[in-house]
């Protein structure tokens, strides 16, 4: 497994990775196009409900075009803005659409798709419900890192990773959690050259950061299931497989890239 793809959410997305990720977004979006096409062969369902349901299909369309590899790498950013922002008019439109399709209320209190939107938009919700901005103390050991430490955060778990943004609302990324120094406290992790966002970070890192949710477990944790395991990494793509390095559940090698590897 490469750091790469589990340190920083600019770096290039892993194909294996982002396998599930795309094809359940891709059956998602299928289905409910052929959900609006039964619709419309019905001709007894609302109008209101049809036109709402059609404006959702758009919306996923649009995310699904804008996430195409050679779009998202020309437009990571705008990628990131299309996701959030249709996806929560999807979610919105999706609620209008279910009651404008069940005006019983009795019918709509007893439709499988309410509390199916009920578990979606507490899940959406609950992350940025717990958003909060969190000052930083930042080391540069050299122009291809920063080691950042989360002042007055507790210590997360081994194998974890965190989204950071410098604003509320965009701009957001997610790097793997490492282990605290002894002695040292906080919430530390890594956060290596990869992109535009991450460069300018380094070069100028700001006093506080935007944070939400809670650590997510990242893909590096598959080595609890494997007996022997080789981590290969990339330069400062180091940090992130440390704390693996250190934990002997299973015997474990590093093949290191890097320029200058004593230095660094």
């Amino acid at each position: 497994m490469c750091s790469r793809d589990w340190s920083c959410s600019e770096a290039a997305p892993s194909p294996r990775r982002c396998g599930l990720h795309v094809g359940t977004a891709l059956a998602g979006t299928l289905w409910y196009v052929a959900f609006v096409a039964l619709l419309l062969a019905d001709g007894d369902a609302p109008v209101g409900g049809v036109l709402t349901a059609a404006l959702v299909v758009a919306l996923l369309l649009i995310i699904v075009l804008l996430a195409a590899p050679p779009v998202r790498a020309r437009m990571h950013d705008g990628l990131e803005v299309a996701h959030r922002f249709c996806g929560w008019a999807s979610l919105l439109l999706v609620w209008i659409s279910t009651a404008l399709l069940h005006p019983d209320p009795g019918a709509l209190a007893a439709s499988p798709a309410v509390w199916l939107l009920v578990v979606a938009t507490a899940g959406v919700a609950w992350p940025w419900l717990r958003m909060r901005r969190v000052p930083i103390s930042v080391e540069r050991p050299s122009d291809h890192v920063a080691l950042v430490t989360l002042t007055g955060e507790p210590t997360p778990d081994l194998g974890t990773t965190r989204g950071i943004s410098r604003h509320p609302l965009i701009g957001w990324h997610q790097f793997a959690n490492v282990p605290a120094r002894p002695g040292g406290g906080g919430h530390p992790m890594v956060i290596s050259r990869a992109g535009d966002w991450t460069a300018a970070f380094i070069a100028d890192p700001p006093a506080q950061v935007w944070l939400r949710g809670v650590p997510i477990v990242e893909l590096a944790n598959v080595r609890r299931l494997l007996r022997k395991v080789v981590f290969v990494t990339t330069g400062s793509g180091i940090g992130p497989a440390l704390g693996h390095l250190l934990d002997r559940e299973a015997p474990s090698r590093l093949v290191w890239v890097t320029r200058s590897p004593r230095a660094t």
